[in-house]
């Protein structure tokens, strides 16, 4: 027998962050769907979510006998004014086109190294055409992509796409020499791909690129370049400035921000918890080195150091024999002042100021005889 169902949804609120959606409590709302039994299979069919002019419908979804979906026909999504698209699924094949899907809230609360997950019976080619995929400060036009899902898990991948001002994107997944999982990421934008760091959320301009290889289920290496941006509105690093006595460099926070050339970042992600293998940033007025770990609880234990007068430190480090003994490597100097963060919500930060330390370059010295 067939079951046709209605429900009034008005006093539930909805939230579908995938398409940064949410609707509110006594906003008028309903789903009606018609429901069938088929062996050990749930097949629902003329699926509508109906709430003002935002609408949701689905031909049908064949749930198995754990509810969870075994395939499914053609969608329809009218969301606000940034979510029109439609999924066709047939055949293990999903062709995904529209005009506009907005990602803002996905990407700003994704978790660490999550990537859009599928349910673990879905397998097949996806194919996406989108005029326009909204992100975290920016959006993308003419946005394609090609790849291959295997029990929920993406294989392959490659898309493409430009943002409004025509500088570009791009996204590739693929198994590597070694055989295993590869994930690259290139933008010329920066600040929609990391709005999810809290500690980078002061992030302006810039162009990334990630690496990532995936050696297990609970395993994988991570390397992220930024170049040519700037930070400003980090109460840590605030706090880090004014407590080393960096007053110059941190009135630049009250303007445009502190420039970097360059910041490189290397971490491994072993069952939830990241333990970072490098990192460090230079710019003509500030470098920085760190190095610590984030629990799987969000337990922040980190240390590094900042040095002021980076060009100085860079024209130095170019001397022969004795530049990079003086002035280490890439984001530290001659002279700086280390500091220590940890906390999970409220952060304890130490700092020894650089009026009161000694030189880098003898810290260094002195370091190999500890060791």
């Amino acid at each position: 027998f067939v079951l046709r169902a209605s429900f009034d949804l008005t006093n539930s609120q909805i939230d579908l962050s995938l398409f940064n959606f949410v609707k509110n409590k006594g906003v008028s709302s309903k789903v009606t769907f018609d429901a069938e039994k088929v062996k050990k299979n749930l097949n629902i069919k003329n699926l509508v979510f109906q709430s003002n002019k935002n609408k949701i419908s689905v031909n049908q979804i064949i749930f198995n006998e754990d509810l969870k979906i075994k395939s499914l026909d053609k969608i329809n999504i009218n969301l606000g004014d940034k979510n029109n698209l439609q999924i066709d699924a047939k055949k293990n094949q999903y062709i995904i086109k529209g005009s506009s899907l907005d990602l803002t809230k996905i990407l700003t609360k994704r978790g660490r190294n999550k990537d859009v997950a599928f349910d673990p019976l879905i397998s097949g080619e996806v194919k996406v055409d989108l005029k326009n995929v909204f992100l975290p400060s920016a959006n993308l036009i003419n946005y394609k992509m090609s790849g291959n899902i295997k029990k929920g898990e993406i294989i392959n991948l490659n898309s493409f796409a430009n943002f409004d001002d025509l500088t570009t994107f791009s996204h590739e997944v693929k198994k590597n020499e070694s055989g295993n999982k590869q994930l690259i990421l290139r933008s010329d934008k920066a600040k929609p791909f990391v709005s999810n760091y809290e500690f980078l959320k002061g992030l302006e301009e810039g162009n990334l690129e990630i690496n990532r290889e995936t050696f297990s289920k609970d395993l994988s290496i991570t390397e992220i370049k930024i170049e040519n941006f700037y930070l400003k509105e980090l109460p840590v690093l605030t706090k880090i400035l004014s407590l080393a006595s960096f007053t110059g460099i941190g009135d630049l926070l009250s303007g445009k921000g502190i420039f970097f050339k360059e910041a490189y970042l290397k971490y491994e992600l072993l069952d939830g918890e990241i333990k970072i293998i490098e990192c460090y940033g230079t710019g003509p007025s500030l470098g920085f080195l760190l190095e610590g770990r984030i629990g799987k609880d969000d337990f922040v234990s980190l240390r590094g150091s900042l040095a002021p007068a980076n060009t100085i430190n860079n024209i130095v480090r170019g001397i022969p024999l004795v530049g990079k003994i003086l002035t280490g490597q890439k984001g530290d100097g001659i002279f700086g002042a280390s500091f220590k963060i940890k906390g999970k919500d409220d952060f304890e930060t130490e700092v020894n100021p650089i009026k009161t330390i000694t030189p880098r370059f003898i810290q260094r010295f002195l370091s190999v005889f500890k060791k």
